[in-house]
């Protein structure tokens, strides 16, 4: 296990070797790798906001429902 720095976030990455030899389970962990990075990630310049919360403020404060 070692961890990813990304502009000061840092993430836990256990390399698996299913990765090298599966290509379901890479693309299990691209979609799980996605759905982290737009709705659990926080971002500063959104206010602390995921991307897909600030989506949704947006869109709201906005009148697009």
């Amino acid at each position: 296990m070692f961890t990813l720095t990304h502009f000061g976030a840092e993430v836990s990455y256990k390399p698996r070797l299913e990765l090298l030899t599966k290509p379901e389970s890479m693309k299990l962990d691209v979609e799980e790798y996605i759905r982290y990075y737009n709705h659990e990630r926080q971002h500063t310049t959104l206010e602390d906001l995921t991307p897909i919360s600030y989506e949704k403020l947006q869109s709201k404060v906005s009148g697009w429902t």
